[in-house]
């Protein structure tokens, strides 16, 4: 071997050499921030728990070199789970997590109606701290008689600091007796940016068929969205820090609504935005309320809250129905509606045409350009209808 070749050779095992020690410094370098970053997420995690009934720890089971053997447990009452896996160190960390189905409650979870189920939680972090979270589950089965559904899978991801979250859910069929609710995929974006937020979640939808109070009604195609924002504040006009408030906005959409096989409705579509919402209102609904006329006007007395119809059509065999207004407390004024009705809408329908002749008899619809309307103001004494009180 000549001398400069073996000078090659030797400056190129320098530096394989140079590299390994390198890494290993950065492997070990990534160890110990690792172990700092989780001892801070395990007291997060600790204290958000406590926030809601719930007993979170997490803790390193085995270390090595190259990686943590790292598990995440939650405790609920007599409820236990707890998800384990690795993070490995290299260019950046690489985490994997999946609950444990001999742990605790798992093993009892067909027992609870949920058969099939399996997730895994990946955690990336790079070597400039930047982080990305991704849960994962698998399709499963919920059964709880009469009712058995078959659930899609879902993907779940969050950056670091948890400020922008999204979720696809591919949907669910859903069947019990002769009832039946078929989803399309579930899109929820929650996103944060300094003082401004939004959650958004669209539904787009199959066939729904429930059993009503007037026969078995069947929707053939539907889509919801939501929209919820913090509204933005001035706070330099006072001197004390304004509570946050929110406006939310709600669409819809029905296709070929049917009564008992028969067409009662071939759409309805409808838009509702509600502004100046406090934040003990989002929490209730939070829990699950469902909000209307009974849950709304309190606040409406009491605040600046106002809930505005933007729009609501019902069409059948190209004419329409549509009613439009707001609950907003304005001066005396608590509320005002506008309905308009196509003078041939379900002209076929003897029951419908009976009830509109009677209402305009007794002067509740007026004719004008053609149609039927009717103009409704909420006041503090009373309901006046085309300027008649109720």
């Amino acid at each position: 071997m000549s001398e400069k070749r073996a000078q090659w050779f030797g400056a190129a095992a320098g530096g394989v050499v140079l590299l390994g020690a390198v890494a290993a410094g950065g492997i070990l370098w990534q160890g110990t921030v690792f172990d700092e970053q989780f001892e801070e997420i395990g007291r997060k995690l600790s204290d958000d728990g406590v926030k809601v009934g719930l007993s979170i720890s997490a803790e390193e089971t085995a270390r090595s070199i190259t990686g943590r053997e790292v598990a995440i447990t939650v405790k609920d009452g007599q409820l236990a789970f707890r998800w384990t896996g690795c993070a490995t160190f290299g260019f950046g960390t690489k985490a994997k997590l999946s609950l444990d189905r001999e742990f605790g409650s798992a093993p009892e979870l067909p027992n609870f109606g949920l058969d099939g189920y399996e997730d895994q939680i990946k955690v990336n972090v790079g070597l400039t701290g930047d982080a990305t979270y991704e849960w994962t589950v698998k399709p499963f089965r919920v059964k709880d008689d009469p009712v058995l559904c078959s659930v899609a899978g879902f993907t779940l991801t969050a950056d670091k600091h948890l400020k922008k979250t999204d979720l696809l859910w591919h949907g669910m069929t859903c069947q019990a007796d002769e009832e039946r609710l078929v989803t399309g995929p579930v899109s929820i974006k929650a996103h944060e940016d300094g003082a401004e937020g939004r959650i958004e979640v669209q539904v787009k939808g199959g066939e729904l068929t429930s059993q009503g109070v007037g026969g078995l009604v069947t929707v053939e195609g539907y889509t919801l969205h939501s929209l919820q924002t913090l509204q933005k504040v001035d706070e330099s006009q006072t001197e004390t820090t304004i509570p946050p408030l929110y406006e939310q906005q709600w669409t819809w959409t029905l296709s070929q609504l049917k009564l008992d096989g028969q067409t009662a409705l071939d759409g309805w579509k409808g838009k509702v935005r509600l502004e100046n919402v406090p934040e003990s209102f989002i929490a209730q609904m939070a829990t699950g309320a469902l909000v209307d006329v009974e849950m709304l006007m309190p606040l409406i007395l009491s605040s600046d809250l106002k809930a505005k119809l933007e729009e609501c059509v019902f069409e059948r065999q190209q004419k329409q129905v549509s009613i439009t207004g707001q609950l907003a407390r304005e001066s005396n004024q608590l509320g005002s509606f506008t309905v308009n009705i196509d003078r041939e809408f379900a002209h076929d329908e003897p029951v419908w045409t009976d009830s509109v002749k009677e209402l305009v008899t007794e002067g509740v619809l007026r004719e004008s350009e053609g149609a039927w309307v009717s103009q409704i103001e909420i006041t503090e004494e009373g309901i006046l209808v085309n300027g008649r009180v109720y």
